[in-house]
């Protein structure tokens, strides 16, 4: 799966009631529902469609990167196990000192560092939201390698993915499309879905598209005053980038009788 997130895919979740879950599973954002308060923007989003690509999963080993004080954990961790792969050291805006939630273990370490505290095969499912879009050209190899290496044959990696669509989108975005379809090469990972973006010199921004608030866009280049000029004539959309890695050639060598 390489596709652009619709508000008709997320209305959908929304019928299903799948925002009522995640807002069930956090009381803060409870008492802000009864104030008219709760927060919204695109990783609102992201987490219902992170939650929608997951499928309910039982008894599985999951492992959400980045997680940060994740609002899906806390779902998903009654009926799995479940880690948090973060470091805890305010990366891109993440959390500076570690956040403890119940159930959930935090492994302290970076997808695409091959960390030994991230065991090869010991995952089903790693999922992220708002993360990838960090990782550089450069280190995505490396990100796909990792995420590779933990899961099981047949494990899943679901990733929800920031991307700015705009005039100057090739400038900003240039080579992403083709780090994200780098993962479906042979031996690695085998779409979820049909690949619906093949080229990134053809991202017209659609307005079926999922987008982010403009007031939000406006806090962003608060934080991050460089993007600024960007985030003016650009809309914020998600990619869903899901594969299943694909099992282990089988040998064709002859096995001995000893």
């Amino acid at each position: 799966m390489l596709e652009f997130v619709t508000k008709h895919e997320y209305w959908k979740c929304l019928d299903a009631g799948l925002d009522m879950r995640l807002v069930a599973a956090q009381p803060s954002w409870r008492r802000l529902l009864r104030r008219g308060d709760a927060p919204w923007h695109l990783k609102s989003v992201q987490d219902v469609m992170a939650l929608h690509y997951l499928d309910d999963p039982r008894d599985q080993d999951i492992a959400e990167i980045g997680g940060g004080h994740s609002r899906v954990l806390p779902l998903l961790v009654g009926a799995n196990r479940c880690v948090n792969i973060e470091k805890f050291e305010g990366q891109d805006g993440g959390p500076v000192r570690e956040v403890r939630l119940r159930g959930v273990r935090n492994v302290r370490a970076f997808i695409g560092e091959h960390s030994p505290d991230l065991e090869a095969g010991a995952y089903d499912v790693l999922f992220s939201v708002s993360v990838v879009e960090h990782v550089t050209n450069d280190a995505m190899g490396d990100f796909i390698d990792d995420c590779h290496r933990i899961l099981r044959p047949g494990g899943r990696m679901v990733h929800l993915v920031d991307m700015y669509l705009s005039p100057d989108r090739a400038a900003y975005n240039r080579g992403r499309i083709a780090c994200y379809r780098s993962a479906f090469a042979p031996g690695l990972f085998e779409p979820a879905a049909q690949l619906r973006i093949d080229a990134e010199s053809n991202l017209p921004f659609d307005e079926a598209y999922c987008t982010n608030p403009d007031n939000i866009m406006y806090g962003w280049s608060q934080v991050a005053p460089a993007l600024r000029a960007l985030r003016e004539r650009s809309q914020s959309v998600t990619i869903a980038w899901a594969g299943r890695k694909m099992p282990a050639p089988q040998s064709n060598t002859p096995q001995s009788n000893g």
